[in-house]
């Protein structure tokens, strides 16, 4: 940024106002995309473990005809779910353009503001030289928000794990079949 400073002089200013300004809206995007994230793998587990109780309780669900409440109740906890990944996607894919047309955008601004404050026209070793430094901070610029994403993912996961660890174990009395027969009443009512 030194470098780039010392090329156009306060213009360079500009360009680490449009990074510092990238920086929050990309972390509200990742805040969004972590808690939406979250969600869609509850509606996972809800799912899963209603996937569960109905292959466990097989015969019961079978012999009572309870297949069809339990397929209502099972596309209903998935198309929830899948909801939620797609809005992930969308914000993910939101990010994406960000991440590729910051490094774009930057040095069209920064010219221009070069040309508005310094109020002369920017020589061709100016520009290749600005140019040359803007591709080299271009890198970190790409990967900075592709690693707060991977963090924040690995904090997602961390924290699932950790609920899972801390949960209290369920009383062994507890059968699938007793399970299922709760569950298909409470879904048949």
């Amino acid at each position: 940024m030194v470098l780039l400073y010392k090329q156009l002089g306060p213009a360079a200013m500009v360009a680490i106002f449009c990074i510092a300004a990238a920086v929050p809206i990309n972390s509200k995007l990742v805040k969004m995309a972590a808690a939406r994230l979250q969600a869609a793998l509850r509606q996972a587990d809800t799912r899963a473990k209603l996937e569960a109780e109905l292959v466990a309780g097989m015969e019961v669900v079978k012999a009572s005809a309870w297949e069809t409440p339990f397929y209502k109740r099972i596309t209903t906890a998935r198309v929830t779910e899948l909801a939620g990944l797609y809005s992930v996607t969308l914000i993910q894919a939101v990010m994406g353009i960000l991440v590729n047309a910051i490094p774009t955008v930057i040095p069209v601004v920064t010219f221009l503001a070069y040309l508005l404050i310094m109020k002369r026209p920017l020589s061709p070793a100016q520009a290749f030289t600005a140019l040359s430094l803007f591709n080299i901070l271009r890198f970190p610029l790409f990967q900075l928000p592709q690693i707060v994403t991977q963090a924040t993912q690995a904090r997602v996961a961390l924290n699932r794990i950790t609920d899972l660890l801390a949960a209290s174990e369920l009383p062994a009395a507890t059968t699938a079949a007793a399970t299922i027969a709760a569950t298909a009443a409470a879904a048949t009512n």
